[in-house]
């Protein structure tokens, strides 16, 4: 993507040799560049200073110039013998700069097209950077950067650090006077002069190992630069409070930080001695004051927690592992209940932290939750799902698909209905969430499976099923079974999220696909992008506001949140 430099205009292209302009802020869509022009994908984009031309570079080995007022092509820049991989504007506008993956730069008259220098690099090349008054050119590499005067194409300086294996990243300030360069941690940060190349000044901080990362402030008075932990924190999990104002996480350890939606606002960082482990599963109540946090210490602790005053409340003792795998609130705020990997579950007095009933089960529970009205209390193994009364503690049903089928269910919004899905020939099946009876057997010859899941009004249920090598997700009535409609995906979904106001549908995909629908009209809304190539999403909801979808996924064995709006996919279309 580009921005043009009074930020009125950003162009991007999505994997093909379209590009796309929108006018912001708004996000009207004022342009679609699209010709036989680039005949592969366009994989660079760069605005002129007056925001009239765009350059973009592509895998055909060319770029184009664009009048983007009128969305025509101006000229197109050849000379590359592989895909161009950044292109660049000078300040001023005269010149442009393009770099290919065959190790070349080149720098062309930006008004005639013609290529006024060539230099060629035993590296690839990974950022261009003009200078603010146009005259030199800096070339990062893997291992330096090299600057070059922009009229003679004379090779200032080279500017590397230890070795030339080492890589580099590097910035230059506004003012044009200066270079800071980062390397692996632990190793120098370096400033150089940015004119003559001259080394000003070396930063050592051995104990915080500043990187690659590195910027130049404003001001050029001051240098961030990142300092990464040896190890990667993941987000082991999450809680959203009620309202959706508070979202807890905790990032394989055993502290827990709050931050207030939707602007991000950290507000409180829970620690305490008790936790000696990774948290392993939170849970807020119902008005967000209190959250509930399991762990796998050995001394087998839950711990109630005040988020305001950021102090414990309780500490829940009795289960007899080390692991607390499930923790859930009562709606009514009144008990909880926790699970371990020995196959307990305990049901707690909120307010006292007193242990009201111990439950054994022959399997270990994956999940557990209350009904809405808190007089109930659903957990399901891999084969099963029991109701059990939270005031007597008697079992009511036990709900099953067919022996050692693996099932997933939800509970309907009303709560008096719970759909669950398996994989064997049983199809899904809806059942009263009061007595366990079943209501409806649905036996479709699409053969729906899991994930499964109720319309906020609890008029349809929505399971998936792959047709013709085609993964879809079927909609069915709740009260007859019949088919009404089907939305065709990009991905099997592993999870569905309806918004709270029933207006759109999200389908996660371990694949690393989130999908958005407009669940009425089941027209396609888009999909989030910025997910990287092995991707695997775990879980996706809403926020009470019905446009804001929180995701949980894992990239490259490191699990994040990630906050996205619904109306920015729409502006993106």
């Amino acid at each position: 993507y580009a921005l043009s430099t009074d930020g009125k205009l950003l162009a991007a292209s999505f994997s093909s040799n379209t590009v796309l302009v929108w006018r912001l802020p708004g996000g009207l869509l004022v342009h679609r560049l699209q010709s036989h022009v680039h005949s592969f994908a366009v994989t660079s984009l760069s605005f002129s200073p007056s925001g009239h031309v765009l350059v973009s570079g592509s895998e055909d080995e060319t770029a184009i110039l664009w009048n983007v007022q009128h969305g025509s092509v101006l000229r197109r820049l050849t000379g590359h013998r592989s895909r161009l991989n950044y292109t660049v504007y000078s300040p001023n506008g005269v010149l442009i700069a393009t770099s290919s993956l065959d190790r070349s730069v080149k720098i062309w008259d930006a008004s005639t097209g013609a290529c006024q220098g060539s230099f060629r690099f035993n590296e690839d090349i990974y950022q261009l950077i003009f200078s603010p008054d146009s005259s030199r050119l800096c070339i990062q590499t893997f291992g330096s950067c090299s600057i070059y005067d922009a009229q003679s194409y004379r090779r200032i300086a080279l500017l590397r650090q230890n070795t030339a294996l080492e890589p580099i990243g590097f910035s230059m300030s506004r003012q044009g006077d200066r270079v800071v360069t980062g390397a692996s941690p632990g190793n120098q940060m370096r400033i150089w002069d940015a004119v003559t190349g001259r080394q000003l000044l070396p930063i050592n901080d051995n104990k915080r190992k500043p990187s690659y990362a590195v910027a130049f402030s404003p001001d050029g008075a001051e240098v961030l630069a990142v300092a990464r932990k040896e190890d990667r924190c993941a987000c082991e999990c999450y809680a959203l409070s009620t309202d959706g104002k508070l979202l807890a996480a905790s990032f394989s350890s055993s502290d827990i930080i709050v931050w207030r939606l939707p602007d991000g606002l950290l507000v409180q960082r829970l620690r305490a001695q008790s936790h000696r482990n990774n948290i392993r599963c939170l849970s807020f109540s119902s008005d967000g004051h209190a959250l509930v946090s399991g762990s796998s210490d050995l001394d087998n602790n839950v711990i109630v927690w005040d988020v305001q005053r950021s102090h414990v409340l309780l500490q829940l003792e009795g289960h007899q592992s080390w692991w607390i795998d499930c923790v859930a609130y009562a709606p009514d705020n009144t008990l909880i209940a926790t699970s371990d990997v020995s196959r307990s579950v305990k049901i707690w007095d909120a307010s006292t932290g007193v242990c009201l009933k111990n439950l054994s089960l022959d399997k270990h529970p994956y999940w557990l939750t209350f009904s809405p009205d808190s007089l109930r209390l659903y957990l399901r193994t891999s084969d099963s799902c029991f109701i059990y009364d939270v005031r007597s503690y008697r079992r009511i049903a036990v709900l099953q698909h067919g022996e050692n089928d693996a099932i997933q269910l939800s509970v309907s919004r009303q709560g008096d209905r719970v759909v669950s899905g398996g994989y064997s020939e049983n199809g899904v099946k809806i059942w009263d969430a009061v007595t366990g009876q079943e209501l409806l057997t649905i036996n479709d010859e699409r053969k729906p499976t899991p994930p499964v899941a109720f319309s906020p009004d609890g008029a349809e249920i929505l399971a998936v099923c792959e047709a013709d090598q085609t993964a879809q997700a079927l909609a069915y009535d709740s009260q007859t079974g019949r088919l009404r409609n089907i939305f065709k995906l990009s991905h099997k979904p592993d999870c569905i999220a309806y918004s709270p106001n029933g207006d759109y549908v999200a389908f996660a995909a371990r694949s690393g696909s989130l999908e958005v629908y407009d669940a009425k009209s089941r027209t396609f809304i888009g999909e989030v992008e910025g997910f990287g190539n092995g991707a695997r999403m775990k879980e996706a909801e809403f926020l009470p506001d019905g446009l804001t979808i929180l995701s949980h996924f894992e990239e490259n064995s490191h699990e994040s949140l990630r906050l996205c709006n619904v109306h920015d996919l729409v502006r993106m279309r």
